[in-house]
């Protein structure tokens, strides 16, 4: 619930703040884990993520998408 990390960055997370669904997160390899300049958790279902690259930096926008199973109320 939330967001935060684990085990200084390894896995990287945002969420509902109440339950536990409907969330996102990065699951980052050693490699990727130490090229990891920082993230910032939008929301619950918003995320983004920066890498250090060789010749350029790279930045990831992580986005819960809903199945197709979902009510209404879960595409909120």
């Amino acid at each position: 619930m939330g967001s935060g990390e684990l085990n200084g960055g390894e896995f990287i997370w945002s969420g509902e703040d109440n339950e536990h669904s409907r969330g996102i997160g990065f699951l980052l390899s050693k490699k990727a884990k130490e090229s990891l300049l920082g993230y910032k958790p939008v929301s619950a279902h918003v995320m983004l993520a920066r890498f250090a690259g060789t010749s350029h930096n790279l930045s990831i926008v992580q986005v819960y998408a809903p199945t197709e199973d979902s009510t209404e109320k879960e595409l909120i």
